[in-house]
């Protein structure tokens, strides 16, 4: 009985669930940061008359993206 093509499709799938979270690890980092770092770039894209309104922007931002 030939098992190589099993053990080659065992590896591939490992390696399709490795790169799979990866990816998946690097996106949810991609959002942390954004929400981290919000209260220092609101304002540089949002207009300054209110703190408040660039906090709820960026926020909007987020959850538009999310």
């Amino acid at each position: 009985m030939d098992t190589a093509p099993v053990k080659r499709s065992e590896k591939r799938i490992a390696a399709n669930i490795f790169k799979g979270s990866l990816g998946n690890m690097i996106e949810w980092f991609d959002w942390y940061v954004y929400a981290s770092f919000a209260v220092y770039f609101s304002a540089a894209f949002f207009p300054a008359e209110d703190k408040t309104a660039e906090l709820l922007s960026t926020a909007a931002v987020f959850a538009v993206g999310f």
